[in-house]
């Protein structure tokens, strides 16, 4: 993929005009290709050929990038500003090892390359490495956490924001104590489940135990959302490592009568902005 940014003379900064070309040079790979294919020929003599598929399979995937961020541009109708090559350079080489044909990485590559030449993203360096670590079941995992179903157009990234810190400053366990004099088991439940019953958590387990002495019994609720399972547990974990999502663990927490555990996953600031610069349809950056 071919990038040129180009001024008139008398243009000024923000007038600089980024041309993304749809045409890709044929020796692309390039000496890198040649010395790897020289490495591994005494083990597989059809690695050439190999090494050829997987030039043109790049090629493929940074055209098809390169056409949908030509049409995001064409909608958001803004200045274009050149983005620096620190950062352009290996957004190209980590966009270009996705498969052409999963349009939801390749729609994320554009609209990051989109957002940051017209809006500016001060964590572009870092996007970059997170959007090359995950697959579109994990960015699934991620809207169904925003829940966008019930929206209709775009939702603001300041609420979601603003729910990440509803929790994780606040505390779940501060924000339980107002319900400390529930004594109902089944009151206390619902209130609990809905303090997590909000935009940008998916709830792991929630355990509520109550022990009445005299009758020897006990009340537990757990997992109600069915954002979490089991099976996706590592993607929900790679998910933490990458820094867009935290998870909450409280063990035995006493609230009035009531003993909680809880887990949950919220969304953070981080996973907020990035999928808001990948998915600007769905979602609007905070300004």
């Amino acid at each position: 993929m071919n990038s040129r940014n180009e001024a008139e003379p008398s243009a000024s900064p923000m007038s600089v005009k980024m041309d993304i070309r749809t045409e890709l040079p044929s020796n692309s790979s390039g000496r890198t290709l040649d010395a790897l294919t020289d490495v591994f020929r005494p083990i597989s003599e059809g690695l050439g050929y190999i090494g050829d598929k997987i030039q043109l399979q790049r090629q493929k995937t940074l055209l098809e990038i390169a056409k949908r961020t030509k049409k995001r541009l064409a909608v958001l109708d803004k200045p274009v500003r050149p983005i620096p090559s620190k950062f352009f350079l290996p957004l190209l080489e980590k966009a270009s090892l996705e498969d052409v044909k999963d349009s939801t990485l390749v729609d994320m590559w554009a609209n990051l390359i989109a957002t940051a030449s017209t809006e500016g993203v001060q964590m572009l360096g870092q996007y970059v490495n997170i959007l090359s670590n995950i697959v579109p079941k994990q960015v699934a995992i991620l809207e169904s956490m925003f829940d966008f179903e019930d929206e209709d157009g775009t939702y603001a990234a300041g609420h979601l924001i603003d729910n990440y810190y509803y929790l994780n400053q606040t505390g779940l366990p501060s924000t339980q104590d107002r319900h400390s004099q529930i004594t109902d088991a089944e009151r206390f439940a619902e209130a609990l489940v809905e303090e997590l019953n909000i935009k940008g958590v998916a709830i792991d387990t929630i355990n509520i135990f109550f022990i009445d002495e005299s009758r020897g019994t006990g009340f537990s609720l757990g997992s109600p959302d069915g954002i979490y399972t089991d099976s996706k547990y590592l993607d929900f974990e790679n998910l933490v490592r990458l820094g867009l999502i935290d998870k909450t663990e409280i063990k035995r927490h006493r609230i009035g009568i009531f003993d909680i555990d809880v887990h949950y996953y919220i969304v953070t600031p981080v996973g907020i902005d990035l999928y808001a610069c990948c998915n600007p349809k769905r979602l609007i950056r905070s300004n």
